[in-house]
């Protein structure tokens, strides 16, 4: 069954994982539940260590690109957070890159992060960030900690992130750098390796994960393991033959 179209939209049910295959089809190939999934209005979810279930609005259809609905990666990054992350989460500063509808933002929050910045790029008047922002909100209620802060950030652009490090994190980097299914555009790979470079800098930066379903491995890992020049990279989990969770981490 097919979704949206287009090149925004991941091809979450390609079976290939084959190389270059430009061009994505919505959810070309995805079963009817999961199709009925990322379309639905509101899903739920229950995360390991996280005494709440978190309820996420989605509006695939409504918001332009790929970030109105809960893709798979988040899931597994969400999920990865906290059966392995928790203590690295407690009292961290952590930063989301590409953060969609917030799943992954919000479980970090609830693992105790310190300080959490959601943030993603809007081509649609702010929807996909109101719509972040209100999950969030729902999501994150307590007299004792702030929730996430929600921040616009284009890759590659220096002076918004610079603005992002220095509200959420005082200027220095994020001891955690969280990306979901953010290789899926090689037309913008040079701006978000810059993006994940500075937010994560080889000397006194954090650690990056990146979970990814691939869609044109080669390309991907190619991208994955440019990082080798200044960081140790690692996978670190596998659900499956095209989903994984990479750790990238500066080698001093």
């Amino acid at each position: 069954m097919s979704l949206r179209g287009g090149s925004d939209a991941p091809a979450d049910g390609d079976s290939s994982g084959s190389d270059g295959d430009d061009n994505f089809n919505g959810c070309e190939g995805c079963t009817d539940d999961e199709v009925a999934e990322l379309t639905a209005r509101q899903r739920t979810f229950i995360l390991p260590g996280i005494e709440r279930p978190l309820t996420i609005i989605q509006d695939f259809m409504g918001i332009e690109g790929t970030g109105g609905t809960v893709w798979r990666a988040s899931v597994m990054l969400a999920e990865y957070c906290c059966t392995h992350l928790k203590d690295a989460m407690a009292g961290a500063p952590v930063l989301e890159i590409g953060a969609g509808l917030g799943l992954v933002a919000i479980a970090a929050w609830h693992l105790g992060a310190l300080q959490v910045v959601a943030t993603d790029i809007d081509h649609d008047g702010n929807r996909l960030l109101a719509l972040l922002a209100k999950n969030i909100s729902a999501n994150c209620q307590s007299q004792e900690r702030a929730a996430p802060l929600v921040r616009q950030l284009w890759w590659g652009n220096d002076g918004e992130l610079s603005g992002v490090m220095k509200e959420g994190f005082g200027g220095t980097p994020p001891a955690v750098v969280l990306a979901c299914d953010v290789l899926a555009w090689p037309e913008l790979y040079p701006q978000l390796n810059s993006t994940l470079r500075a937010a994560c800098p080889p000397r006194g930066g954090g650690t990056m994960y990146l979970a990814h379903q691939y869609r044109s491995k080669e390309r991907e890992l190619e991208f994955i393991h440019g990082f080798s020049d200044a960081y140790e990279v690692e996978l670190v989990h596998q659900s499956d033959a095209r989903r994984v969770i990479f750790k990238i981490s500066p080698r001093d």
